[in-house]
């Protein structure tokens, strides 16, 4: 009895890691795409290798994007702010 509940609390426990996890991806990737859409409407078209560092930010450094986009003036001035971050 004391196995089947232990395996119980695992899977419990294992459930919400994945659930959490999930929504974190969720939330960077709707963040990351929100994010160049304003870009791009700012800026134009961007590099692909531009687009692809973007996707890969983390949440912290895609809030601080989301709050520099608004003084970003050209493509070059994301690249520094990129290589910054």
């Amino acid at each position: 009895m004391a196995l089947s509940q232990a395996y119980l609390e695992w899977e419990r426990q294992t459930e919400q890691r994945g659930r959490t996890q999930g929504i974190e991806q969720g939330e960077q990737r709707w963040k990351a795409a929100l994010i160049l859409m304003q870009l791009r409407s700012r800026l134009g078209d961007l590099p692909s290798p531009v687009e692809l560092q973007i996707e890969e930010l983390s949440v912290p450094a895609l809030d601080a994007l989301a709050i520099a986009l608004l003084s970003l003036s050209n493509i070059t001035e994301l690249e520094e702010w990129l290589r910054s971050a």
